[in-house]
């Protein structure tokens, strides 16, 4: 379902314009959260309902043009959980094939995908959208998904240098 990240494709959407809408044709952008926790050896995913996969929280833009805030938002929205970003660039991009589903014709999201860490707790709430959410440990998240943008972002954490110390609550 996922593809590589594919940039030229991403810059040519990008420069054609109506990229927030989900009127548009092709896709639309959306943003994406990659919840670390505190201690960097977990992450937060949901069981998607629509897509019954295990992937990180984010969503549409519904009017947002920054993908940060929509990646905050949804966030917010998904898990119940304030969020601080580690790094305000996008952490990964990546165009996911998003399947036909009842209406909805089979299209691309064009994500931008941001690192984030709980701001005050790790205690989710589950929303509307998921089956489930579940901190993951990052070493075993083959267990959960064979998706290949988060089995990438999975290895990236592993091998990243932390510049930022989170102290606990």
């Amino acid at each position: 379902m996922y593809t590589k990240t594919p940039t030229r494709e991403f810059k040519d959407f990008i420069s054609k314009g109506n990229i927030y809408s989900r009127n548009n044709p092709i896709g639309h952008i959306t943003g994406s959260c990659w919840i670390v926790s505190r201690d960097k050896k977990r992450v937060l995913l949901t069981h998607h309902k629509k897509l019954n996969i295990w992937i990180p929280t984010g969503g549409h833009s519904d009017g947002e043009t920054d993908p940060l805030s929509i990646a905050i938002r949804e966030g917010f929205e998904e898990t119940g959980l304030k969020l601080t970003p580690y790094n305000i660039e996008p952490f990964y991009l990546d165009i996911h094939l998003i399947p036909k589903y009842k209406e909805v014709k089979e299209h691309k999201h064009f994500d931008y995908t941001y690192i984030f860490y709980p701001t005050y707790h790790e205690n989710f709430t589950v929303s509307s959208e998921s089956f489930n959410l579940k901190w993951i440990p990052i070493d075993r998240i083959e267990e959960y998904t064979k998706e290949e943008n988060v089995l990438k972002m999975a290895k990236k954490t592993m091998e990243m240098e932390w510049n930022i110390e989170i102290t606990t609550y």
